[in-house]
């Protein structure tokens, strides 16, 4: 009834849940990953997230969820968000209630970009240079 309540069909509702949930390092994320999903969705971006590429990637032999590769974000798939716009057609893994109430009530933010760092702390930015600043900062100078 909630998902009603904000004109969000249900099953939009679980499949972009989904996602917050297999993005998030901890239920304490998902709020603000949720924030800046919608907010990616309702500027009419690609959603660029890699949870949905492993989905669509499958096993390569280093489990389902192994590291992106580059060459990875050119599989021909509706689940792949760096090349189809939207949410994928399904979810992409069962959400739990937080991300569920994550989606319903996300954190109201500016952000448009997050990244996590080694110690799975969320780092998020509005610009796609920030962003690139914090990849810098917290995922190669702070290895």
């Amino acid at each position: 009834p909630e998902f009603n309540a904000q004109n969000i069909k249900w099953t939009t509702g679980l499949t972009f849940a989904s996602i917050v949930q297999r993005e998030a390092a901890g239920k304490g994320d998902m709020a603000l990953i949720a924030g800046i999903l919608w907010n990616r969705l309702n500027n009419n971006m690609y959603l660029g997230v890699d949870a949905t590429l492993q989905y669509a990637r499958g096993n390569v032999g280093a489990g389902w969820w192994a590291p992106i590769k580059v060459a990875d974000k050119q599989i021909d798939s509706p689940f792949n968000t760096y090349t189809t716009k939207g949410l994928p057609p399904r979810p992409i893994a069962n959400p739990g209630i937080t991300a569920i109430e994550a989606t319903l009530h996300p954190e109201q933010t500016d952000c448009l970009y997050y990244l996590h760092d080694n110690k799975k702390q969320i780092h998020c930015a509005v610009t796609y240079e920030e962003h690139q600043a914090n990849i810098q900062k917290y995922l190669i100078d702070g290895q």
